[in-house]
């Protein structure tokens, strides 16, 4: 699997700081079993959630996954 994201994804607010790349591994790996698409989509929700449903940057996520 391969995850591309932009730096909006990164510099997402949190009410401990900005959101981290270890968070956003965490993330990736609690939705490893999803596809591709829902994958991007859960990760997108948590991060709306977090910013109070109001992205303040550009949110830029692929997920590549290779079906076996």
């Amino acid at each position: 699997m391969i995850v591309l994201f932009s730096d909006g994804v990164t510099e997402c607010r949190t009410e401990n700081g900005f959101f981290e790349r270890p968070d956003l591994q965490k993330l990736i790996e609690e939705h490893m079993c999803s596809s591709a698409q829902e994958m991007v989509k859960n990760i997108y929700d948590s991060l709306l959630k977090l910013q109070d449903f109001q992205l303040h940057d550009d949110f830029t996520l692929i997920v590549l996954r290779r079906k076996v």
